[in-house]
Parts: C-alpha cells; sequence; structure tokens
C-alpha cells in the first residue's frame, strides 16, 4: 500500500497508519491482510486505510516483507520504531526548536541504539542475502539518523540553558539581556558547543563515506538545518559572553576584562568564518547570516572603542604627558577607518524596525568618540591645526545623544542635559573663540563621555 499524502524526502512526513510498518522509502507503508481478495476489494480496502494499492518492484523490498512475516512482531516494531523516531527529525525541521525540548528529542530516539544493534546482530547470523543487502544500506544510514537525533537533543539542550529566544531569526543584539544558566554550568556550555562540532563532523563525514557508495542517508535540507542553526546558535552565544564582559560599562573594566571580550571577539570571528564557509550558507539562510553579521560588527566595533581608552593617559584635567608618535597617530587612525567600516555595515545591513535598528545611535557614539580623541590628539600636536572637524564632531555628538533622550524620563533628561549636552556647547564655544587649550577642553569631554559608554 503506498500513501501519496507522505511527501518525500522531506518535510514533514506523516507516520504510517496504526498497524501497517514502513518500508525502505518514508513514503511506503505495509499492512498485513489475512483475507483473500480480489483487484477492486484490494484498492477499496487500501483508500479506506488513506493509501493505494501499488505493486512490489524491487527484490529488497520484497525480501524486507518476507522476512518481516516470519519475524513480523520483533522487526516490524524495531523498523517501526527507528522510522517514527526519524520523522520526529522532520517534525523538528518544520517547526524548529520553539516546540519541542531535549526530553523530548531524548525520549523520541531513547530506543535507536539498542534497536540498531538488534540489526547489526542480525546482519551477522542472517542466510538472507537479500535481507543482508538491505540492512548493509539500512544499519549505515539509520547511524547517520542517530547521530543528527543526538546533534538536535544536544543542540535543544543548549538552547534550553541560555536566555535567548530561538526562534529561527531573532538573532539581535540586546544590551539588557545577561547569561542566565539553568541545567548547565558556563564549562558545560562550552563542553557542549566543542561536543556538537564534533558531533556535527561525524555525521557530514558518514554522510560523504555513504554518498560515495550511492547509499543517501539524510537530506541536504536536514543538514543545512543542522549546520546553520548550530554556528548561528553558537554566535548567539558568544555574543551573550561578549555583552555580559561589558555590561559593567567599558570604562570600569579592568585589563583583565577588556582581555576577555576582545578573546571573545575573536572567537566570534572564527566561528561566523566556519557558519560563512559552509555550502549550506545559501540564500534560504540569508537572513540569519545578515543577522549574526550585524552582531559581530557590533561586537567589533565595541573592541575598537575599547582599545581606545588604553592608547594614552588622559588626566582629569585633560592633559595627556606621554609623547604622542606618528606611528601611534597612524594605529588610531586605521582604528577609525576599521569602525566607519564596520558602522556603515551595520547601518546597512540592520532590518528597520527591529529592536537593534532603535540602538543604532550607539554604534555611531563610539564612532564619534573616536574621532573626538583623534582630532583633541591632533590637535596637542600642532595648536595650529583647523578644528573645524572637531566642531563638526561636537555638533554630530549633540544629536546622537540627544537620541538617547527619548528613552528618560523628564527628571532624568534634566540632569543628561546638564552633564552631557551643556558641555558640548561650552567646548564648541572655546573652541570658536579661539582656546589656548583646544585639546585639553575637548578632552575633558572625551572623559566625560567615557563614562557613559
Amino acid at each position: 500500500m503506498h500513501n501519496p499524502s507522505i511527501p518525500t524526502p522531506t518535510p514533514t512526513h506523516a507516520l504510517c497508519p496504526i498497524g501497517s510498518f514502513p518500508g525502505l522509502q518514508l513514503n511506503d507503508c505495509f499492512l498485513f491482510n489475512k483475507m483473500q481478495l480480489n483487484f477492486y476489494d484490494s484498492n477499496q480496502f487500501c483508500i479506506g486505510h488513506c493509501g493505494e494499492l501499488a505493486s512490489i518492484q524491487d527484490i529488497f523490498t520484497n525480501s524486507l516483507i518476507a522476512y518481516i512475516s516470519d519475524h513480523r512482531e520483533e522487526l516490524s516494531k524495531i523498523i517501526t520504531e527507528l522510522s517514527n523516531s526519524f520523522r520526529y527529525i522532520d517534525y523538528i525541521l518544520s517547526n524548529g526548536f520553539s516546540k519541542v525540548s531535549s526530553d523530548e528529542i531524548h525520549e523520541k530516539f531513547k530506543n535507536a541504539g539498542s534497536n540498531l544493534k538488534v540489526l547489526k546482530g542480525w546482519l551477522k547470523t542472517t542466510k538472507d542475502g537479500n535481507l543482508k543487502k538491505f540492512l548493509e544500506q539500512r544499519i549505515p544510514a539509520s547511524e547517520v539518523f542517530v547521530e543528527s537525533g543526538k546533534l538536535l537533543e544536544d543542540l535543544a539542550l543548549f538552547i534550553e540553558n541560555k536566555d535567548f529566544d530561538d526562534s529561527g531569526n531573532k538573532f539581535l543584539y540586546d544590551e539588557k539581556n545577561f547569561l542566565v544558566f539553568h541545567k548547565l554550568s558556563l564549562v558545560d556550555l562550552n563542553d557542549l558547543i566543542e561536543e556538537m562540532k564534533s558531533r556535527l563532523a561525524k555525521i557530514k563525514e558518514m554522510k560523504k563515506m555513504l554518498s560515495s557508495l550511492g547509499i543517501d542517508p539524510i537530506s541536504e535540507i536536514l543538514m543545512g538545518f543542522m549546520e546553520t542553526r548550530l554556528y548561528s546558535t553558537i554566535l548567539l552565544y558568544d555574543n551573550k559572553l561578549f555583552v555580559n564582559a561589558i555590561s559593567n560599562g567599558l570604562a570600569k573594566m579592568s585589563i583583565q576584562e577588556k582581555k576577555e571580550a576582545h578573546d571573545i571577539v575573536k572567537q566570534m570571528e572564527k566561528d561566523f568564518e566556519l557558519f560563512k564557509s559552509s555550502k549550506y550558507n545559501t540564500e534560504d539562510a540569508a537572513s540569519i547570516t545578515k543577522s549574526v553579521l550585524v552582531m559581530l560588527e557590533v561586537a567589533e566595533m565595541i573592541d575598537k572603542a575599547i582599545k581606545f581608552l588604553d592608547y594614552v593617559y588622559v588626566d582629569e584635567n585633560g592633559d595627556i604627558k606621554e609623547p604622542i608618535t606618528p606611528e601611534l597617530m597612524l594605529e588610531i587612525r586605521s582604528s577609525i577607518d576599521k569602525m566607519k567600516s564596520l558602522n556603515s555595515d551595520i547601518q546597512k545591513n540592520t532590518k528597520p524596525g527591529s529592536e537593534l535598528s532603535q540602538k543604532l545611535y550607539l554604534t555611531n557614539l563610539f564612532l564619534n568618540f573616536a574621532e573626538l580623541y583623534f582630532e583633541a590628539l591632533g590637535l596637542k600636536e600642532d595648536p595650529k591645526h583647523n578644528p573645524s572637524r572637531a566642531l563638526q564632531i561636537l555638533d554630530d555628538f549633540k544629536g546622537i545623544l540627544k537620541q538617547s533622550e527619548a528613552e528618560m524620563t523628564k527628571e532624568d533628561v534634566a540632569v543628561f542635559e546638564t552633564t552631557y549636552i551643556q558641555p558640548l556647547k561650552e567646548v564648541k564655544e572655546k573652541l570658536m573663540n579661539g582656546s589656548d587649550d583646544k585639546y585639553k577642553d575637548i578632552l575633558k569631554v572625551v572623559l566625560q563621555i567615557e563614562g557613559m559608554l
């Protein structure tokens, strides 16, 4: 009996009707019948079971049915359990992880390993050549599915133990969310990441080996789902670690905290390269790719801003005692150019109306902070340096800071105006009036702004 309501290969596959068992293909279901029926009655019988009468046209299927007829109860149960486990993967493909749990996935696959052992035992003892060929195909393909089930279980467990919503498209930077661990510790989560990467590599190697033998164990759709979801999830986790590392503000970070934040960004860059280089990172995954890219670029932008705090020491009077070398100025200029490029990409790739789009003034704040800093150093080295660029940056700064007032109460706005906006106005007046301490006036404002980063 062939059930046309079951599409193949993916997604989604319905289960075979109760009392029937699956064949070699996911859309084949078989049902033993003890009554002798003519063609018309047989066809009606199949229609009554939501299928249609079909002939058996290959020796493997014929051998499978014959063997199941002799060992009906045990073999039918094993093949049905394995097939139902594998079809559950299609359910995950269709619904994502929002409607499943690691415990549920574990429950669906808990007997798969033992069932495979039974089939391997039969492979060693069977005298039936056709059945042996069937098992030689079925067992390796089933092993790939079992590994895939374990990977999806691990991924679901990982998602359950962090505080972000894995709906497939919500890869957004949100500085208000910090890591909240449940059943697993930070060390456990990092170990789980390495385990998932290793399992994915094993699945890809097994698939490659079987494909060379003409066996296609799992669909490209499933491989793409597992690989893109794994790496995008890892990148989101990296980002949460980074947000957690800078949660107390950039100006208050210790040397060790700055190093940890920088190392996390470097790990994000490595993970993104793996994600980007995947052959499954196609147009279908473009929206996820763009989201994780923006997330990475925001982190890189902040990492650059952190480094600015350590280029030179500025005292509370806005003075710098150490010499400013040409090499240092070139390094700072290069860093600013990189920040400009990052900021341009972030603005271009951020979806309008998204949560991140309402926070884009922050990346502009980091860039203007760096540029004002650079202009101040230039004025220190050459007091006659034209301050026109510094004046423009001060105006831009004022506009950026004004955007943040939209989320404040009237009382907070008053304090904010006094603390940040008014000093910008004052230093602008001093520059326009030809102040003798231009660079000091600017750096004192830079120090104030640094406190809000």
